[in-house]
């Protein structure tokens, strides 16, 4: 099956023409009713001056619904890094092309490449094994990498797939469809890509530095899934991909800028060098949303400075502002306000429609409040957040007070919300769901310790052992109820297993029982009661049996030895 691939011209309108470098991703955000789809366009471009660049969409193409850029470092004199945020509407979740291009690179360039061109290939379609539309790769890179010409290097671009399919780089042709660069000399200093996205600089030869000077590097990233998968679109079409066949192509295009010798090749001479404390390459860091993430990053040479470190940041969605701690104790009062709305009372559970009504009102009222739009979804993660550092504040101090002991308390006082937040919380614990007491000791009676008495009824009503779960959590008591009937119903078929065995095993050992029994010799009665031998020796068996070959009257007779000719 042919693949329909439309392909979309943007012209870029820049007064400048010293492009450096940038890199392209796209998202998926919702497919609407009429099968077209609404996605976000990523464009983080590098130019020397702060001039962005902005596209302009064709009318039967697609339609705009929002277009800004974003500062992200800036240096006069030497680079801008702007990223263009581009939200618009496609016809359908069909695969389509992005090209790109009318502006130059940054002159003079070792490898002769002036104009800039590359393609984007998109596709949103609907993933077999995810269940979700597709995701492009994401990359980043510095807005110019620099390595100094009589030393080796190796350089990785950090990559990432949200599908977890497999990335690879590989250098951009001329002569695919659509075509992936104008000019596409490849840099005479780099000798390969490695995977997934690395190059090797080896070191030059030539005692003049004649490889010295900037080189445009013209990358085309790409995504393989790890198993065939089958891609399905909106109106029933299908395709199947497997592992050697791309996904999407993503332009990565930057300067190598091949500089003057160094006397040492040694990381930490001349070159930088990362120290402790530092992160590990490849160290990963799990953080809540709206959670600062402090990260210490430490480099020394002992022959060179620099006092302007870049960062090279993934394309992404920006975050959204921080709550401020006004906005946070208004959200904790609308909700206490609203509590049997969002929770129910003690007799009835939540109505799901009232809680989102509930939820989406007090959005409104804090963006009204604070001129920053908050959404449903961001209220109830930040209320649920003040909640739990609350009860965890409030259960170690409980637990300091239990204990042994003086001296102030180490625990950090709650913040007016983080009180208002845990007087929602309900004072009794059921096993599995715990409210403020969870995890603490009784506390214990202000009274004197007593010897105990002897136990006594109290004249009162008998102790009602209804359960005194609330109605939010029946959902959990169910899931926990039907774990232990599941393990109980194990139980009774490892029993029954057992017994199983057990019954060939019984039936061996009564049939070993007889087998011994018909293996030991019977004693034999005498016929004639008159013949005593109590008196005498035991005679050897084999003197008493009669030869098999005799026969005579005296046929079942114990025969009787004569001893010194008489009989006995």
């Amino acid at each position: 099956m042919k693949r329909l691939l439309l392909l979309l011209l943007f012209i870029l309108h820049c007064d400048c023409s010293e492009f450096q470098g940038g890199v392209v991703t796209y998202y998926h955000q919702k497919t609407l009713q009429n099968g077209s789809v609404q996605m976000e366009i990523r464009h983080k471009t590098t130019f020397k001056s702060c001039t962005a660049a902005h596209f302009s969409c064709p009318s039967e193409g697609c339609l705009t619904l929002s277009y800004t850029d974003t500062l992200i470092d800036n240096v006069t004199g030497n680079f801008c890094q702007i990223e263009s945020v581009w939200t618009w509407i496609a016809p359908s979740d069909a695969p389509f092309v992005l090209s790109l291009g009318g502006y130059q690179w940054t002159s003079p360039t070792v490898n002769g490449v002036v104009n800039v061109s590359f393609s984007v290939l998109v596709d949103l379609r609907n993933r077999s094994d995810t269940g979700r539309p597709n995701i492009s790769p994401l990359i980043t890179v510095p807005p110019i990498i620099r390595v100094p010409w009589n030393c080796p290097r190796s350089e990785y671009l950090m990559s990432f797939d949200p599908d977890g399919d497999q990335v690879r780089c590989r250098f951009a042709v001329k002569n695919s469809n659509p075509p992936e660069c104008e000019q596409c000399t490849t840099p005479s200093v780099i000798n390969y890509i490695s995977s997934p996205c690395g190059f090797y600089v080896p070191s030059s030869s030539s005692s003049i530095s004649s490889s010295q000077g900037l080189y445009v590097v013209q990358l085309v990233m790409e995504d393989f899934p790890r198993t065939q998968i089958t891609l399905n679109q909106t109106d029933g079409t299908k395709e199947v991909k497997s592992t050697w066949h791309s996904l999407s192509k993503i332009p990565v295009q930057f300067l190598l800028s091949v500089e003057a010798d160094v006397p040492s090749c040694y990381f930490g001479v001349y070159l930088p060098e990362f120290v402790s404390p530092t992160p590990t390459k490849g160290a990963v860091f799990r953080v809540l949303i709206n959670e600062t993430l402090l990260i210490n990053i430490t480099a020394q040479a002992s022959n060179s400075t620099s006092n302007s470190p870049r960062m090279a940041e993934f394309p992404g969605k920006e975050r959204s502002e921080r709550f401020k701690p006004e906005e946070t104790k208004l959200l904790v009062e609308l909700v206490r306000s609203k509590q049997n709305a969002i929770y129910g009372d003690s007799k009835t559970g939540p109505k799901p429609n009232d809680a989102k009504q509930a939820w989406e009102e007090i959005a409104a009222c804090i963006s009204s409040s604070s001129g920053v739009v908050r959404s449903a979804f961001q209220c109830r993660k930040r209320y649920n957040d003040v909640r739990r550092r609350g009860k965890d504040k409030a259960a170690t101090f409980r637990r300091e007070m239990a204990g042994t002991g003086g001296g102030p308390s180490t625990v950090e006082p709650l913040t007016p919300a983080e009180e208002l937040a845990v007087s929602t919380l309900p004072s009794e614990s059921i096993e599995g769901f715990g409210g403020i007491e969870k995890g603490l000791a009784a506390p214990s009676s202000s009274k004197n310790a007593s010897p105990p008495g002897p136990s006594t009824l109290p004249d009162t009503a008998p102790i009602d052992h209804r359960s005194n779960a609330r109605p939010r959590d029946q959902p959990f008591l169910d899931l926990q109820k039907r774990g232990f009937d599941r393990v109980e119903k194990e139980l009774r078929g490892l029993r029954r297993n057992v017994a199983n065995l057990m019954a060939p095993l019984n039936s061996i050992a009564a049939s070993l029982a007889r087998l011994s029994e018909a293996r030991s010799p019977a004693p034999t009665a005498s016929p004639h009661a008159d013949v005593s031998l109590s008196d005498q020796p035991a005679a050897p068996a084999e003197r008493l049996s009669e030869p098999q070959g005799r026969r005579g009257s005296s046929r079942g007779r114990p025969r009787l030895r004569r001893r010194g000719g008489r009989k006995l």
